[in-house]
């Protein structure tokens, strides 16, 4: 029978104290650490339906799944036991669910005989994530967000804003846990479902590598994985940033898309513009001087191009990279290629306000033209205000 024990806890990886501490019955570890090796290959054919539903959710990177190998599901049970051992004689208070803990009940008791990782890119991809095991899963426990002392209030308002306890990890670990219910066979399966990101996993790993086997609680140790913990948090955060980058700049470009179609119209309104005004019998000399002047301006004027950054986006222009060729630099010079496309226009509506004295049907092509942008928008102000009437029918609108 020693012989028996001590080859048990060297499998186990338990000291002969903690096993006095736990007062567990070496026959029913010995069942149970059998029942379950028996419902490995069921419970590994459920964690991967279970891991290739989540493979599927929008947002998930890739998908790790394991099955709890039969000697650490009795190192576990062992160990909670002693804990609660501890537990009880500091306070005496009621002990944990491991108290009970039998051959028929365990797989009820211990939630993460199946574990799966969902691992994703971006910090935020991990709610989307969230929802949708919470929409596919009955819940076991109220799913908890686990994070490092001096993590972000944003992102603490998050997670409780989908309905995630948040917790701080006392080694450091950023997770959010899910312990999830469901019967593919006789018996209900509880599993555990961590959602994180590939750099809280690949620090995670390292942690449970370097520390986990032997308990370490070397201070230089736990002081360089300290610094790693924070320098994962950090590319988490770049990787956010990076992404908002990203969709700012898509923002931006098609806004200026959108500044360059207005732009484009507006000069093919002048055009037909300049067209119907050339094209009138009652032109005197200097009139067709100045549409002739008028035409030349325009030409330079869409060899230049107006920036349509200084009416659309403002101050972006300053704080973003260099786009189109155009440099932080150049700004002063689209502002001055505006200023001389606001004049041109002034001239064109004065000149088209000149020839509808003489034409009605140009005056009411030049009122009806659109506009497309601010300094358009001015324009037709300036042009309304002088209030030019034909010479045969009254202006009936009132001054103001």
């Amino acid at each position: 029978m020693e012989k028996e024990l001590y080859d048990f806890l060297a499998s186990s990886n338990i000291s002969h104290e903690v096993w006095v501490k736990s007062g567990c019955d070496l026959s029913e570890m010995m069942e149970i650490k059998k029942d379950h090796a028996d419902n490995i290959s069921r419970l590994s054919q459920s964690a991967a339906m279970y891991a290739a539903l989540i493979q599927k959710i929008e947002g998930v990177h890739s998908v790790r799944w394991r099955v709890k190998d039969p000697s650490h599901l009795i190192e576990k049970i062992i160990r909670k036991k002693a804990s609660d051992a501890d537990f009880k004689d500091e306070d005496d208070s009621e002990p944990s669910k491991y108290k009970n803990l039998n051959i028929n009940n365990y797989h009820e008791i211990i939630t993460d005989l199946i574990g799966i990782r969902a691992l994703h890119l971006f910090k935020d991809d991990c709610f989307n994530i969230n929802d949708e095991i919470s929409r596919l899963w009955e819940k076991a426990e109220s799913p908890v967000a686990y994070v490092r002392s001096g993590d972000s209030d944003s992102i603490i308002d998050k997670y409780k804003f989908h309905g995630l306890d948040v917790k701080d990890h006392p080694a450091g670990y950023r997770s959010v846990h899910h312990v999830v219910k469901a019967r593919p066979l006789n018996r209900d399966i509880y599993f555990e479902i961590q959602i994180r990101t590939i750099f809280e996993e690949g620090w995670s790993e390292i942690d449970h590598k370097v520390r986990y086997p032997n308990f370490s609680n070397d201070q230089q140790i736990m002081y360089f994985l300290g610094i790693f913990n924070r320098l994962a948090g950090s590319a988490d955060e770049m990787g956010g940033f990076v992404k908002d980058l990203v969709a700012t700049n898509e923002a931006y470009e098609k806004k200026i898309v959108i500044a360059e179609e207005s732009r484009d119209n507006s000069f093919k309104e002048i055009d037909r513009l300049l067209g119907e005004l050339s094209q009138m019998e009652s032109q005197d000399g200097e009139s067709k001087k100045l549409i002739a002047s008028l035409q030349r301006e325009l030409s330079g004027l869409k060899e230049v191009g107006v920036d349509p950054a200084v009416d659309v986006v403002g101050d972006d222009a300053v704080n973003s990279a260099p786009r189109r060729g155009l440099a932080i630099h150049d700004i002063d010079l689209s502002k001055r290629s505006a200023e001389n496309s606001s004049d041109f226009w002034l001239r064109v509506m004065e000149m088209s306000a000149a020839a509808a004295l003489t034409d009605d049907h140009a005056l009411s092509k030049i009122r009806g033209v659109r506009a497309n942008n601010k300094a358009t928008g001015k324009w037709l102000d300036y042009f309304n205000q002088k209030n030019f009437k034909a010479n045969s029918k009254p202006d009936t609108k009132d001054d103001e």
